[in-house]
């Protein structure tokens, strides 16, 4: 667990030098590699969730805009096919399948089937 850290009295370059004083250190003892970027919760199990709300309020940044632009950490979450692709991560092959566009769930608009709500749920 991490010790208190006052995120919120540094700037930017000092938000680096704490990722990879502290945190960097913190993930490869959990045995993460600390040039990926981390998951939000990885930080918070680890004890660091104190930098997202500095980063929001403080320097209008998400953590995933910090790790990636600012630290310059390689982002797990961008296809190899294109930067502007987003790899899921997901291992569920029902919940994969259900992404898919299939004829019965093309993905043209007006062709999702409409959501069912408790007044148009069959009975």
């Amino acid at each position: 667990m991490s010790e208190t850290i006052n995120w919120s009295h540094h700037d930017l370059d000092g938000l680096e030098e704490l990722y990879w004083d502290k945190i960097a250190p913190a993930l490869r003892r959990d045995g993460r590699d600390p040039h990926t970027r981390p998951s939000y919760e990885t930080l918070a199990d680890l004890g660091y969730s104190g930098i997202s709300y500095t980063l929001q309020q403080h320097h209008d940044l998400t953590v995933k805009e910090f790790l990636t632009d600012v630290v310059g950490l390689d982002d797990s979450t961008v296809s190899s096919k294109s930067p502007d692709d987003y790899a899921w991560q997901i291992s569920s092959t029902e919940t994969i399948d259900e992404f898919k566009p299939t004829s019965a769930h093309s993905t043209a608009a007006g062709s999702l089937p409409t959501p069912r709500s408790p007044r148009n749920a069959p009975i």
